[in-house]
Order: C-alpha cells, then sequence, then structure tokens
C-alpha cells in the first residue's frame, strides 16, 4: 500500500494530526481490460435492463476520525498513521509520506512433452491525502494477472481435456444455437491465433475521499495514549 501526504514546506508538520475522513459507502469506481489471442472468443454480452422502474437511493455517513504522528528523521519525516509507518525525504519540495505495498507471484509448469504454462499476478495499492484546503483521500489499486498456456498437448499428461488458463471466467464463444458459452483451450483443437494461448486481465480502481487534517496541541508523548481512539465512518 502506498500513503501519500502531502504537507506545505512552510508548515512544521511535527506532531499528531487529527485527521476527518469524510467516507461515503459507494463502491470504488473500476475498470477492467481483457487481452487475449483466443480465436473466435470475446466478452459475455451485457444484459439489457428492460425494468421499466427508476429506484434512486443515498446514504450519508457520519466522517472517520482518527490521529496520526509526523515525527523528524535523520533523512526526513516519518507519519504513524492507522498502523502502518510512511516515510517522506527530506530533499521533496513538498513532504511526500510513502509506503508501499505490493504483491507479486509467478508459477509455470513444463512437461518434457512440451508443454508449458505460466502465470503471474501484480496488485499494488496506493492512497494519498493531502492537509490542504480542500484536500481529498484517494484510494488507487491495480490488479494484473496474465496466462501463458501452450495451445495443444498429449492428454496422457495428467492435465485433462482443458487447459490449466482461466479462458471461462473471462471469455466466451458462439455456442452453435445462439448463446454463448465459455471458452477453453482444449488439448486437441487449435484455439488461438499463435503458439502460445495468451490471456491476460488488468482491473483498476479509484476512490476519492473528502479529508481535513488539524494539527493538535498534542505531544508525542500523547501519541500512544490518543493513538487507539478511532472513529469509524457511520455507525
Amino acid at each position: 500500500m502506498l500513503f501519500s501526504l502531502l504537507v506545505a514546506c512552510a508548515q512544521n508538520p511535527e506532531g499528531v494530526w487529527l485527521f476527518h475522513i469524510s467516507e461515503t459507502p459507494d463502491d470504488a469506481a473500476c475498470g477492467t481490460v481483457v487481452s487475449h489471442n483466443f480465436v473466435g472468443a470475446g466478452l459475455p454480452a451485457q444484459a439489457l435492463d428492460e425494468d421499466e422502474w427508476e429506484l434512486a437511493d443515498s446514504v450519508t455517513w457520519s466522517e472517520a476520525e482518527l490521529f496520526g504522528l509526523v515525527s523528524a528523521t535523520d533523512t526526513g519525516w516519518v507519519l504513524l498513521l492507522d498502523g502502518g509507518i510512511y516515510e517522506a525525504s527530506a530533499e521533496d519540495e513538498s513532504l511526500v509520506f510513502v509506503e508501499e505495498r505490493e504483491e507479486l507471484s509467478d508459477a509455470n509448469a513444463q512437461h518434457p512433452s512440451g508443454y508449458v504454462f505460466e502465470a503471474s499476478m501484480a496488485k499494488t495499492a496506493v492512497r494519498s491525502v493531502s492537509l490542504d484546503e480542500g484536500a481529498t483521500w484517494d484510494v488507487d489499486s491495480s490488479d494484473e494477472r496474465s496466462w501463458a498456456e501452450s495451445d495443444s498437448w498429449s492428454e496422457d499428461i495428467g492435465i485433462g481435456a482443458n487447459g490449466e488458463a482461466p479462458v471461462g471466467d473471462y471469455l466466451v464463444v458462439d455456442d452453435g444455437a445462439g448463446g454463448e458459452m465459455a471458452a477453453n483451450n482444449g488439448f486437441d483443437v487449435v484455439d488461438c491465433a499463435d503458439e502460445p494461448c495468451q490471456l491476460s486481465v488488468s482491473t483498476v480502481c479509484s476512490q476519492s475521499w473528502v479529508v481535513r487534517a488539524t494539527k493538535t496541541d498534542l505531544s508525542a508523548e500523547d501519541f500512544e495514549s490518543v493513538e487507539p481512539y478511532e472513529t469509524d465512518a457511520g455507525l
């Protein structure tokens, strides 16, 4: 997780801060991009909404509140907030506190017959909030997954008739009767335009809330006693 906190250079940020965050129950806005080289496959058709009713609802939450502590280090500043440790370089024109979090994984399998399977995942999350007037708390995340698999193989190597790549979770093909059916990578059928079969899915989400940060008169020694006091948004 990456958490950025912008602080005006003219202001000494050292001390205990009280953060007011105007969270909302709205889901994050997400976008997904799917790319592949499967022949005759595509994304599922969107279901048409023929409901004549027009419905609307809204929910408002009270602000979330939590304390954060900014302290000086030999190289800049460090922020303790919500269980995280965020660092800032003194060389930044605007102090930016950063804690980066990511999750990466890779897997591959090969068989002497020539079959190859590869899968990778990269997940990151970014949080940013400034102390300036009209600031926002921005939450951005990404989830990128990709698969590569041989287009054909011998059924007796233990994989089965369909491959390991989760093609059917994302792509469909014509079922021959005017409908759709899940796509797959069959062991004895040419499914892809070239070798190997490839599928990648990238999802990016973002969310933004209004935030107010107020520097308190509490000392750094007081932070340990007040840090546990946090109020979630709403009830």
